[in-house]
């Protein structure tokens, strides 16, 4: 395994750490222990409201992240899958870590600082979406199978089909 994998592994490592520290010192809501499934920030709800914080989906994730359905050409609020939103993120935070280490190596620093930044607010509120999207499939009123209507009513003897052996009627 290449360093850099091996660092970038230990980053997220360290981080979710972090967020396991701050859930049990009680410091971490709800949304962010329940909701992303990559780790990471949460965007928070204002910040998903505004302009910014319902991008366009350019480009899918690589395959080492996702193998589903493209969703690119949607916004993040129209993916119906958040697993999807949750690779997108893995994605960014990959592509954020490799900006900022290229930064710290002195590789172009400021274009690097500037994509570390806005991939790390995308994975954020990608994660969000992914929240409020868990959030809405588990409000969402689940259906009565004895409210089903089968389309005929009536009883047993109205079964279109015959029975394979006497009954002795």
């Amino acid at each position: 395994m290449s360093d850099t994998i091996i660092d970038a592994r230990l980053t997220i490592i360290e981080h979710k750490i972090d967020q396991l520290l701050a859930l049990l010192r009680g410091g971490a809501s709800p949304a962010a222990a329940n909701g992303p499934r990559s780790g990471g920030n949460v965007a928070s709800d204002e910040d998903l409201d505004s302009d910014k914080g319902d991008p366009k989906i350019v480009y899918d994730p690589k395959p080492k992240y996702w193998d589903g359905p493209s969703y690119a050409g949607m916004h993040y609020s129209e993916v119906p899958d958040p697993a999807y939103l949750d690779a997108m993120a893995k994605y960014l935070d990959a592509y954020a870590y490799a900006a900022g280490k290229d930064a710290k190596a002195g590789k172009d620093v400021e274009k690097n600082e500037k994509t570390a930044r806005y991939k790390s607010l995308d994975a954020a509120r990608a994660r969000g979406h992914a929240a409020r999207i868990r959030a809405r499939a588990a409000s969402a009123p689940k259906p009565n199978p004895t409210d089903a209507d089968y389309g005929g009513g009536g009883g047993d003897d109205d079964i279109p089909f015959a029975p394979l052996f006497d009954l002795g009627a």
